[in-house]
């Protein structure tokens, strides 16, 4: 162990569930290459993991772009 804290994949499941009632989100989540991001990358995992980010995501359009960005961000180095 390296001193890191595990992520909490049950806090996160729940919360993508939560998120997938939105068009937006989902269309995200099902769209195949972005999917894997979900899984597998840490800091889209961190972000989903924080309940206030995932409340902010829910109610204010500007945190729906910004995550949208940062997901897009992460694509782009993965696809390097």
């Amino acid at each position: 162990m390296d001193g890191r804290a595990a992520l909490d994949t049950k806090k996160i499941d729940n919360n993508i569930k939560k998120l997938r009632m939105y068009p937006w989100f989902n269309e995200l989540y099902e769209h195949e290459e972005h999917h894997r991001s979900f899984v597998a990358n840490i800091k889209v995992r961190k972000y989903l993991e924080s309940s206030i980010r995932v409340s902010r995501l829910l109610n204010k359009e500007r945190e729906q772009k910004r995550f949208i960005r940062m997901f897009e961000e992460v694509e782009q180095v993965r696809n390097k």
